[in-house]
């Protein structure tokens, strides 16, 4: 199982809801993530495998399946993909806070996407383990994942947070009538200004500065492009 190394990573977030909020600022504060067993994860298919003969082992591996922790990011090709905004940050009303990786770091693995399942195939329980845990099928491709697999429950750091990418919702509503009319952009704009304040605490208070970063739609690109923001 092949490790990455040197990279930017990103969890997306949503920002219009209090608890949102609340997430979103506490990773900030902490640096850390709440890692998830296998089975809270949205994929259906999470986990499932092939298997043909020694039924007696299948307990093993559910097991070693449930003995992991697994928290999982998205690499720099998906910060700009309209689908993880709308799947991941509230339909366009939150964050992507990057992580940047490198080698001092408990470092992840890249999500394998296949077309089909993985079979057991009378080897190691553990590492048959591992690869089920980093496999999915193409269909998520373009979450471009990458995972960390822990042995314990604990929320953990995985890696320095560099950036804070905020949605700009002005450049898809174009007209401040249609975000003056819906309560779930006013919330989001109060908690994007919140949680700005937040970050500038903390880089005043800090010697590494988080940058941040406005993700807005270009009309004449037709899609994602990002600005510094500059307090």
């Amino acid at each position: 199982m092949k490790r990455a190394l040197d990279v930017k990573l990103y969890k997306f977030r949503g920002l219009v809801e209090k608890e949102e909020f609340s997430r979103a600022e506490e990773i900030i504060k902490t640096g850390k993530l709440y890692c998830a067993p296998f089975t809270e994860l949205n994929d259906p298919m999470e986990g499932v495998y092939k298997f043909k003969y020694k039924r007696n082992i299948i307990k093993d591996i559910y097991n070693e399946k449930q003995s992991y922790r697994i928290c999982c990011l998205s690499g720099e090709k998906a910060l700009l993909k309209i689908p993880m905004w709308g799947y991941y940050a509230n339909g366009f009303k939150g964050v992507a806070i990057e992580f940047e990786v490198k080698e001092k770091h408990h470092l992840p693995t890249k999500v394998n996407y296949k077309k089909k399942l993985i079979e057991f195939k009378d080897q190691c329980v553990k590492d048959f383990v591992q690869s089920v845990l980093t496999m999915k099928f193409l269909d998520w491709e373009h979450e471009e994942e990458y995972r960390f697999l822990f042995k314990d429950s604990d929320n953990k750091e995985n890696g320095s947070i560099t950036g804070i990418y905020f949605s700009k919702i002005e450049s898809i509503f174009y007209n401040s009538h249609e975000i003056n009319q819906s309560n779930n952009m006013n919330k989001y704009v109060i908690n994007k200004k919140a949680l700005i304040n937040t970050i500038n605490e903390l880089n005043n208070d800090n010697d590494k500065e988080i940058l941040m970063y406005d993700v807005w739609f270009d009309s004449n690109k037709e899609a994602l492009t990002f600005d510094r923001i500059i307090e």
